[in-house]
């Protein structure tokens, strides 16, 4: 077969959130004129209700994809993987429908104001999330089979989709209300209908049983994890709104907006060279020389934006919101900085999986968790939404503690995250010093241009080793038959769509 280049293969990885972001960065001016941070919050928690099902869906299907799929014995029998996971996500979807439903009919008021304008926009992001269910298999067999330009026009569809339909309900047949339920729930059609569209040739029904059992053997751990980033992230919202407004979870969804822009470019290296990474672990002696320099990339970037934020936020952000959002600034700051933190410890990760403990990297995702609600409990009734912000960056530490601690047990790695204390260090001063001396955009504008100098003459090493490798993308289904190893283990990654947050990185 031809060879792709990695750095082509990213590339594709690249176009969909780029496209994406830029569709909403023409979109968010539109719609910001109109409606505010109350829209925008009562969004945030209906999407955080939503989520749980699409946690669901991702625990339904386990680990049978990454463990499963690529293995040369399997080959007979991938369109009934597939399709068995396709199945199994759907079905774990409804069954979150079904709990998760009534709980937030019953409960959630408890916890804040719920209108009839949100309990309505939780009822379409439920449907929608339902209806987008398949996506979450599909993403995944884009990776495996090295199919990013699929997956680049899916994301592509849904963002685009989901932005005419929000202007058309503010614009043409005002509905602002309802207006981002509508996008959001139009973004999850399209989503389902080109995944399904992409996968259909090759999925075959499944003959018995097996590979549901073997799903179900590794949902727990993968359940645990996804769960509770997702029950995470929806009492975080709730939390947030009853000690302080639906206003002020829309500013700190807004916030979280640019971390998740940041995160979906960090997830183009990240799928594209997921496959090494786990090929590199494998060896005796591992050396992880093109994860480390593939990661040098991912981890200088996120730290470049963290800086330009730390410098120029507030006029971005007073940019993008018709200046209804720049109070967002800090806490923009701090969840980059936890972003960052996110990408430590990657050969860590690899070698886990790799070496048959992915139990574990679900295990510190959701230690992780425990500690940012605790540290949530703890922070938010004192300081709002900074609060909030500051226990994700416990839960990033956290988490990324124990994969370290959990991989150095396995093979003594040396650390390969220098570039994450110079984002960290460099964010932290450059804020000092805007908040400080408050220094001119022309300062400013040669800070920014030094630290950029700075990254790409310590950054071309690594550069070349991404641009010069190059892989084959994986073989398509044969003929042969095969049955599953259910005693084997890796890791199913976390790019749960962009509409979440990537936990294991």
């Amino acid at each position: 077969m031809v060879k792709m280049s990695l750095a082509s293969r990213s590339a594709w990885y690249f176009l969909s959130p780029i496209a994406g972001a830029g569709i909403s960065l023409l979109v968010l001016p539109l719609s910001t004129r109109v409606i505010g941070a109350e829209e925008y919050g009562a969004l945030a928690v209906a999407a955080a209700v939503a989520a749980m099902l699409n946690a669901m869906a991702a625990a339904a299907i386990g680990f049978v994809l990454s463990e499963n799929y690529l293995r040369d014995e399997m080959s007979g029998v991938r369109g009934e993987i597939a399709c068995a996971a396709v199945l199994a996500a759907v079905g774990g979807a409804l069954a979150g429908l079904v709990i998760f439903w009534p709980v937030t009919e019953l409960l959630l008021p408890h916890l804040l104001v719920v209108n009839d304008v949100l309990a309505r926009g939780m009822r379409i992001c439920l449907l929608g999330a339902v209806i987008g269910s398949p996506w979450v298999v599909c993403v995944e067999l884009f990776m495996l089979e090295g199919r990013a330009r699929a997956f680049a026009v899916g994301t592509i569809a849904q963002a685009l989709v989901n932005g005419c339909m929000v202007l058309i309900l503010l614009y043409i047949r005002p509905m602002p209300d309802l207006a981002l339920f509508a996008g959001n729930f139009a973004g999850q059609v399209v989503l389902a209908a080109v995944g399904v569209t992409a996968i259909a040739s090759r999925l075959r029904w499944p003959r018995d049983g097996r590979w549901f059992a073997t799903m179900l053997s590794k949902a727990v751990p993968v359940g645990r994890a996804s769960l509770a980033e997702a029950g995470r992230s929806l009492f975080e919202r709730g939390y947030l709104g009853a000690w302080t407004s639906v206003s002020d979870v829309g500013l700190y969804s807004h916030a979280h907006l640019y971390r998740s822009w940041a995160m979906l470019t960090l997830n183009a290296v990240s799928r594209a060279t997921w496959p090494i990474n786990l090929a590199e672990a494998q060896a005796a002696e591992p050396t992880f020389v093109v994860t480390r320099a593939s990661w040098a990339i991912v981890q200088a970037g996120v730290g470049g934006v963290a800086m330009l934020f730390a410098l120029f936020g507030g006029e971005i952000i007073s940019v993008l919101s018709s200046g209804k959002f720049v109070a967002a600034k800090l806490l923009a700051v701090i969840l980059l900085a936890s972003l960052l933190i996110q990408t430590t410890g990657k050969p860590d990760t690899a070698l886990l999986i790799a070496r048959g403990r992915g139990q574990f990297v679900a295990n510190a995702a959701t230690a992780g968790i425990i500690a940012g609600i605790i540290a949530m409990l703890a922070l938010l009734p004192l300081y709002g939404a900074l609060g909030a912000a500051l226990a994700v960056v416990v839960q990033m530490l956290v988490t990324r503690g124990f994969l370290v601690y959990a991989s150095r047990r396995i093979y003594p790695l040396p650390f390969a995250d220098g570039w994450v204390l110079f984002g960290l260090g460099g964010t932290a001063a450059l804020y000092g010093w805007t908040s400080l001396a408050a220094p001119g955009i022309i300062l400013r504008a040669l800070a920014m241009a030094a630290v950029i100098a700075a990254i790409a003459g310590v950054l071309r090493s690594q550069a070349l080793v991404f641009f010069r490798y190059r892989s084959a993308p994986s073989p398509p289904p044969s003929t042969a038959s095969a049955v599953p190893d259910r005693h084997s283990s890796a890791h199913r990654p976390a790019h749960r769509d962009e509409r979440r947050t990537n936990t294991l990185g």
